[in-house]
């Protein structure tokens, strides 16, 4: 915990020197409690033993309580992101999850956030989330996974969410992580074509519904290791490139 504390601290230090902003993340409680003791024995014990659990859940989310106030405290970055997985239909119904983490998202964390003044950002890469969910505790900005191949299951894009929540949340993510590890001329010169493919279809779809703005794109998850940064500087850079005018020629 101090570890994750003092460097956020001193990335914080180093943004703000160069006037960027900076969002922190850590894991929920139930990301953290499944990640000590296995996601397999949680998820089976919540069918079979759910007391256990709930007192596995009050351990990691007193801990995480903690942790978010040290990090608004002392690394005070601009927006801390917490990451909550398990909102998933596939592997819990939405009745399920607000017996566990969900009430934990809307008593403890919701009410943290505003008593420190910070919007709540959440990250969610699951496949099937509970997006109705998203309410309940007051989340701004929702990082979020789109799979093509499980639309059936409940996987949605940027048309659908901002245009049945878009009003309320900032969506950000979509694009695939896998894409930045290939750094062959031909795979950066696609990056760049979707960049611009995806920044046209979500300013049309911010104007078809009244807004403005409210979408940041990025990738739905992290980049895995070893990935190269020129694709990465790619997206960033063809985003800061054609994004001003793209916005004025579709918005006007």
């Amino acid at each position: 915990a101090y570890n994750l504390i003092q460097g956020n601290k001193l990335a914080t230090e180093k943004a703000k020197a160069i006037d960027a902003p900076i969002t922190a993340l850590f894991e929920g409680p139930m990301v953290a409690l499944t990640q000590i003791m296995g996601a397999t024995r949680v998820l089976s014990d919540l069918r079979t033993n759910p007391e256990v659990v709930q007192k596995g859940l009050e351990k990691t989310t007193e801990y995480c309580k903690e942790m978010a106030k040290m990090m608004f405290e002392e690394a005070q970055p601009d927006n801390l992101c917490l990451v909550t997985l398990w909102t998933n239909n596939i592997i819990l119904g939405a009745d399920e999850y607000m017996k566990t983490e969900g009430k934990v998202m809307q008593n403890v964390f919701a009410p943290l956030y505003k008593e420190y003044n910070k919007p709540m950002v959440v990250h969610n890469c699951a496949d099937a989330p509970h997006w109705d969910l998203i309410s309940k505790w007051n989340t701004q900005y929702y990082s979020y996974t789109f799979y093509p191949e499980q639309v059936n299951k409940g996987s949605k894009d940027h048309k659908y969410l901002i245009e049945n929540y878009g009003k309320d949340v900032m969506f950000g993510g979509e694009v695939s992580p896998i894409a930045f590890m290939d750094n062959s001329p031909e795979n950066i010169s696609k990056i760049r074509n979707d960049t611009i493919a995806l920044q046209e279809s979500v300013l049309n779809t911010l104007k078809e519904n009244g807004m403005q703005s409210k979408y940041v794109i990025a990738t739905g998850c992290e980049v895995p290791p070893r990935g190269p940064c020129d694709t990465v500087t790619a997206q960033s850079y063809t985003v800061a490139e054609t994004g001003p005018e793209l916005y004025k020629k579709i918005m006007g």
